[in-house]
């Protein structure tokens, strides 16, 4: 794929308060009313790997110059750009050079802060001419010398490459090997964000924030390799796209984007503007598994991963536009996400196409919805049938990937918008892979679980149950112990699809226990209760594995009579038998015993030592492990699941953080 990761110095104003982990340049414009913040985010562009990407290197790095000369609506691998990157004027009709924005006087004044924990702030009025903004830069390095002399050199504007290593701003070290992703933290900020307006105006006016623990979709873009070198022929590159999940950036993104999925339509544009954009449709089948071009993996959490649902389905209803489709994105985008409404007028009657009758795209007329994709081939706006290889999930939230909460029903109307996203794993989707929370109780959070009644060939679906609470799973408490478990999981999964993955730094990011923490058992790290606080205002509710319904897509609601999804493939982690018989803690301090398995009990033939490939007592290997699962399921009445093997990946890792659990691994049961 011809792209490359660019590396922008930019600076907010709000710097001091989020606890950032990138440098920023911005001048940012409050709005008048709730919602939220307008930014205009500028900056320099710099190097990759050493190369001047503003000047002769530029047609190495496949980066394209279209009039008027801009990155309009491209997207750099980082969560912390918008959509307007800068504008890029040729330079006495030499290299293209940034256009810095005139900042008017209704915009704050920027502070350049380091992380949290460094305590010294400047303050100082955004520069509308080139050397300002220099010498205010300049200012800045000196003083990140002299809080870290470990920095090797900062020069320049923003992030600079020193001895093959990316320097960002982390906590007090400056100094950090970067993969793909383009990020360092959890969201756009870096920092914990409270529901509680009082905290965070303390947060703010204190300057004492504290560093978000990543979630599992941050630390698995981390170890992402930049390079598959494992082909016979020339190396992929491995490009990773990051966006900061709803709710996870301020306190307005808090309350909008978290309680009420305030947003989701634009991180879909968002995240689908950059596939189409840079997605190769002629890349080798190198792995032989018949999907030519590139090959695309869609992760999230929660709401995220409703995002990555969701934009599958927008990639299998209509493809991945081409250059001249997305001219008409926005008018294409609003007619696939209002289909379901009877009532939806199309704003536009001729766009996209000009000069031809245009059918509708509704689920009221599907002969109408073949017509309309039809004719965007037709025009050569999109290329169909388009595979994905895998949308890989934690814990989906809500009937419709967005949680309900009652003050905030008429702002959540919106969400119907996405009713159509159905609960059966798209056609376009090679492989679905779903890592869901047994201990979640709150209401507004039931999972979406995927069903695959008529898969084709070759199509997989694997929805497995891990214990704990939607954030154990997904990640983001400070012990990540039940997130490292779901972690590895996933990565395993994604391994065995092909995508290739740094294991140092993947175990790097794992939690060593320390002091009384270390006597844990391995699948026994806290869990927590996260009915409280806010959501205390909406209803709690037990999950239930193997029992949940089809919605109906006009409503949101689920149908009358009900009708249970099939061929959910639901599966037991391992790690939740272990837990519950080594009578690890539940959030309150009690033993383990999931409410969402009440009812349920485990069969099977449990053996009472590890053996070994040879058949003697002894230490097992990961095979002989996983003959010892085939056997063990989860029965109540004539439900059943059967519980996940174990991967190499998984077992190397138990055996090196725990390795006292895997000589009873396949003996440990809740009824022992």
């Amino acid at each position: 794929m011809a792209i490359t990761e660019l590396v922008i110095g930019v600076f907010r104003p709000d710097a001091a308060k989020e606890g950032l982990a990138t440098l920023r340049l911005s001048a940012q414009k409050y709005l008048n009313g709730f919602s939220g913040l307008l930014s205009h985010r500028v900056g320099r562009i710099l190097k990759h790997n050493g190369k001047d990407i503003s000047g002769e290197h530029r047609s190495i790095l496949g980066i394209e110059w279209d009039e008027p000369k801009s990155f309009h609506n491209f997207y750099p691998a980082s969560p912390d750009f918008g959509e307007f990157v800068g504008t890029i004027k040729p330079f006495m009709g030499g290299k293209p050079e940034p256009q810095l924005f005139q900042p008017g006087p209704s915009y704050s004044r920027s502070n350049l802060s380091l992380e949290s924990g460094v305590t010294q702030i400047f303050t100082g009025q955004l520069a509308s001419k080139k050397d300002e903004v220099s010498s205010v830069w300049d200012n800045f390095v000196e003083a990140l010398k002299k809080e870290d002399p470990d920095v090797k050199e900062w020069s320049g504007w923003g992030i600079e490459e020193a001895e093959g290593i990316w320097i960002g701003i982390v906590g007090q070290k400056s100094i950090e090997k970067l993969e793909s992703t383009g990020t360092w933290l959890d969201s756009n900020t870096g920092s914990k964000i409270s529901l509680n307006p009082l905290m965070e105006l303390a947060a703010e006016l204190t300057g004492k924030v504290s560093l978000q623990t990543p979630s599992n979709v941050t630390r698995i873009g981390r170890c992402i390799k930049q390079l598959d070198t494992t082909t016979e022929s020339q190396p992929i590159q491995q490009v990773t796209y990051y966006q900061a999940g709803l709710g996870s950036q301020n306190f307005e993104d808090k309350i909008l984007g978290g309680a009420t999925g305030y947003g989701l339509a634009e991180h879909i544009r968002e995240a689908y503007q950059f596939i189409a954009a840079n997605f190769n449709h002629f890349a080798y089948d190198f792995d032989g598994d018949g999907i030519t071009g590139d090959e695309l993996y869609l992760v999230g959490f929660s709401r995220g991963a409703f995002t990555a649902r969701s934009i599958a389905a927008f990639i299998n209803d209509v493809g991945l536009l081409t250059k001249v489709g997305m001219m008409h994105f926005y008018t294409i985008f609003a007619d696939w996400e209002n289909q379901q409404k009877r009532s939806w007028k199309v704003p536009f009657r001729d766009d996209p196409f000009v000069g031809h009758d245009k059918p509708e795209f509704n689920l009221f007329d599907k002969e109408g919805k073949k017509r309309y994709v039809g004719k965007l081939v037709e025009l050569g706006m999109t290329v169909p049938e388009v595979k994905v290889k895998a949308v890989a999930v934690w814990d989906t939230v809500g009937s419709l990937g967005l949680p309900r909460l009652g003050i905030f029903n008429s702002l959540n109307a919106e969400s119907l918008d996405y009713a159509f996203v159905d609960t059966s794993v798209p056609p376009c989707v090679a492989h679905a892979i779903h890592a869901v929370s047994l201990d979640e109780d709150r209401k507004p959070f039931m999972p979406t679980i995927w069903e695959l009644p008529n898969p084709t060939p070759g199509q997989t679906l694997n929805q497995v149950w891990f214990a704990g609470g939607h954030a154990d799973v997904g990640g983001s408490y400070d012990d990540t112990r039940a997130a490292d478990i779901t972690l590895a999981w996933m990565i395993s999964q994604l391994q065995q699809l092909g995508l290739k993955f740094d294991e140092d730094i993947m175990k790097r990011q794992f939690y060593k226990p320390q002091g009384e923490e270390a006597d844990t058992p391995w699948s026994c790290g806290p869990i927590h209760n996260e009915f409280r606080g806010f959501y205390v205002l909406a209803d709690s509710l037990t999950r239930s594995p193997c029992s949940y319904v089809r919605y109906d897509h006009y409503t949101g609601v689920p149908k009358v009579p009900h009708e249970n999804l099939v061929d959910t493939h639901e599966k037991v982690h391992s790690s939740v038998r272990i837990r519950w018989g080594l009578k690890g803690k539940d959030y309150d301090g009690k033993d383990y015993a999931s409410p969402a398995l009440k009812g349920w009990t485990i069969q099977g033939t449990l053996s009472n030592a590890a053996v070994d490939v040879n058949g003697s007592i002894g230490t097992a290997n990961a095979q002989s492990i996983r003959d010892g699962q085939a056997s063990i399921v989860w029965k109540n009445g004539t439900k059943m699941m059967q519980e996940e093997e174990i991967s190499d990946l998984e077992w190397e890792l138990m055996r090196g953080f725990r390795p006292d659990i895997t000589k009873r691994f396949l003996s440990v049961s809740p009824r022992s």
